[in-house]
């Protein structure tokens, strides 16, 4: 049956855009929400987690599905982030689990792929192969149930799914992780039903969620896409698959998450929460600065180790340039304080110490202007090391130029929730649902978080669509809080 399924799919060659028919539905948009390891047994989040909003995204659901109509729900990218999953099976009972569900949608294992750990493997979690991809996912699930169970009830309801990769669930790649959500969702509701899940797969999941490689464009006017192909920091370079077509072949900015931030992480959760992003490195060094840098040290070789080569400076030249402006100065006053501690020692060894103070506040007032010239010249290159671009507005207008049939253009990736007209042709991008810190302001940005794009149905055709946020304590959906900024 699953395999049926995927039969005549073209839904998974790089680069294609996907034709779907809204069939009189509303199409709503979200993306980037980031869903993690999630709620353990003991009902606390491990510090990489970012999503905590499982029960406002069903009563979300809720509330669409009661307005009546059918909805088409696209869950546009970085949706569940397999590169936060740090978690292994818990001796012999998951990992018998796992087999099983591996066995049960089909997928080929041997017994190396569910005890055979690299040296990274057990420092940093499970690599990208297919098995250890379902069990990723199999972990999300496990510690995001509400949320799961209020997909399969929109699936229930009569409404459709459509999901599409971004740079943090490139998983989606494998078939039998595709495969894994569709029996688990169909496991929920029978579940709750009393029903027999191969009913419920066959009738209910199957024919209502699909999956897109890339992007996908609703009644021809409509196109919609992650957005992570326009960072050079998060695209994809090359085939999907490494060499032996068992891992995936991830960008540049996945290693930077898997090996530096999530271990920054452990100590500072929240770290890849900040905006503006560039404070984030300036923070670590004014705030934290020995346990940065032992981090740093600790863990930058294995991010070497395990970027592909000859691809290293073309990305990561700025913190290169970032990692020089904090060191030389370090250097130089290490180098200027031996010499003023050695003519202190000097001049203490003589008769007369007349000058011994005015040497020693000469060497402090160096000192300190050279560690305040180093955290400078790191606070203004830090506008310069590797960071997502915090609008994808010039690359949706490139679109728009070039297919003038897009009345309407949907990005996510950055987090940063924007609507624009554009000469009657509308750019969205629908932010995120994880929580947001500013540090300008020292603040959670919740005005700026759970949105999403709503787009009716208009007799048939496909109105112009609005930026909402769902606010969770009045139960209702608004218009989002969006104050353009002045470039």
């Amino acid at each position: 049956m699953l395999v049926r399924c995927e039969d005549g799919a073209a839904a998974y060659r790089p680069g294609d855009v996907v034709p779907v028919a809204s069939e009189g539905r509303d199409v709503v948009v979200m993306s980037d929400l980031h869903l993690g390891e999630g709620a353990a047994r003991d009902h606390t989040y491990a510090s990489r987690e970012k999503f905590f909003a499982d029960d406002s995204f069903a009563r979300l659901l809720t509330h669409l599905r009661t307005g009546g109509g059918r909805h088409l729900l696209v869950l546009n990218g970085d949706v569940v982030d397999f590169l936060r999953v740090g978690a292994r099976p818990l001796g012999d009972r998951e990992r018998n689990e796992w087999a099983s569900h591996l066995q049960r949608i089909g997928v080929r294992f041997d017994e190396r792929d569910l005890t055979s750990l690299t040296l990274l493997e057990r420092h940093y979690g499970f690599g990208t192969s297919e098995p250890k991809s379902v069990w990723k996912l199999l972990d999300v699930i496990r510690g995001h149930e509400h949320f799961f169970d209020a997909l399969a009830d929109w699936l229930a309801g009569g409404n459709d799914v459509v999901v599409t990769k971004g740079n943090h669930d490139l998983e989606w790649f494998w078939r039998g992780v595709r495969d894994t959500l569709r029996v688990k969702l169909a496991d929920s509701l029978a579940r709750r039903t009393g029903q027999a899940t191969e009913a419920v797969l066959e009738r209910v999941v199957l024919p209502r969620i699909r999956f897109v490689d890339h992007a996908l464009l609703v009644d021809g006017t409509f196109y919609i896409e992650h957005g992570h192909q326009y960072d050079p920091f998060s695209r994809v370079v090359g085939p999907a698959l490494l060499p032996g077509d068992r891992e995936l072949n991830l960008p540049m900015g996945s290693f930077f998450n898997r090996y530096i931030l999530n271990k920054v992480e452990l100590s500072y959760p929240f770290t890849d929460n900040i905006r503006p992003r560039q404070n984030v490195l300036p923070m670590l060094v004014r705030d934290h600065f020995p346990s940065a840098v032992k981090l740093l040290a600790y863990h930058l070789p294995a991010f070497l180790v395990t970027v592909p080569k000859g691809r290293v400076l073309g990305i990561y030249w700025r913190p290169l340039v970032l990692g020089l402006a904090i060191a030389l100065p370090f250097c130089v006053v290490a180098f200027s304080a031996s010499h003023e501690i050695s003519a202190i020692v000097e001049q203490l060894q003589q008769p007369s110490h007349a000058g011994v103070l005015d040497s020693l506040l000469g060497s402090l007032a160096k000192s300190t202007a050279l560690l305040v010239a180093s955290y400078a010249l790191a606070r203004l290159t830090a506008y310069f090391q590797i960071e997502e671009p915090d609008s994808l507005w010039t690359d949706a207008r490139a679109l728009m130029g070039k297919e003038p049939a897009y009345r309407q253009v949907t990005l996510g990736h950055t987090h940063n929730p924007e609507q624009r007209d554009h000469e009657g042709r509308w750019f969205f991008n629908t932010g995120t649902w994880v929580p947001i810190i500013e540090t300008d302001s020292a603040q959670v940005r919740e005005d700026r978080t759970y949105t999403y794009l709503h787009v009716p149905s208009d007799d048939g055709r496909l109105a112009t669509g609005r930026l909402l946020r769902w606010n969770d304590d009045a139960g209702r959906s608004e218009p989002a809080l969006i104050v353009r900024r002045q470039t």
